[in-house]
């Protein structure tokens, strides 16, 4: 029960890498976004503290790592850990998962990041771990509109085994408003060799 309990923190981990990778494109930004992450679950009249997630830095403000905890009756469990390594500009060039399997962290991810020459994400790759080595899981291509650093799509294909390529997944297209604010994200799925729209997510602001 334990240990199924402290995979629920891969929900809370998994903002981690937006909030990074948003942090690149404008220099310190993670960390006036938060000091600590929590998340609350409802039970039937009351919200009860489920995880939370604390993330680290350097001297320069710039994130290296983060961990996260799940709070098993009332005691906090160290459940994943998250190490980045960053380059000279600052950018996170790698960031590697690791979960509590009950006696050890054993690595679960590795996030590879390339980017474009205004500091903007071009590039990234995740690995997922394979008889002591990691084998390619999933390919991320980003795609900016006029120059404002906003990503317009982020274009996604997974590794195939079969063919040792990759092959199309999803593709999601990103819109803003005047105040460059996200007003809609659709997404397009690979199917019977035809992309198809999944689904789309529209947000609406009052004045």
């Amino acid at each position: 029960m334990k240990t199924k309990r402290l995979f629920l923190l891969l929900g809370l981990i998994s903002f981690l890498p937006a909030i990074s990778t948003s942090a690149q494109q404008t220099p310190n930004a993670w960390p006036y976004y938060f000091k600590s992450g929590w998340s609350y679950n409802w039970s039937g009249s009351t919200w009860v503290l489920q995880d939370k997630i604390i993330p680290s830095y350097d001297k320069n403000g710039r994130a290296v790592g983060a961990k996260a905890y799940a709070s098993i009756s009332g005691t906090w469990i160290l459940g994943a850990r998250i190490h980045i390594i960053n380059n000279t500009n600052g950018q996170a060039i790698e960031q590697i998962d690791s979960q509590f399997n009950g006696s050890a962290f054993l690595p679960s991810e590795l996030d590879s990041m390339w980017y474009n020459t205004d500091g903007t994400i071009k590039t990234e790759i995740v690995y997922k771990p394979n008889s002591g080595g990691w084998i390619p899981w999933n390919r991320h291509s980003y795609k900016y509109a006029n120059g404002n650093k906003l990503i317009s799509e982020d274009f996604q294909e997974e590794w195939l085994t079969s063919t040792n390529s990759w092959g199309n997944d999803d593709d999601y297209f990103y819109s803003y408003n005047s105040n460059n604010e996200i007003i809609q994200i659709t997404d397009k799925n690979w199917q019977a060799n035809t992309w198809v729209v999944d689904h789309r997510d529209t947000v609406n602001f009052n004045s």
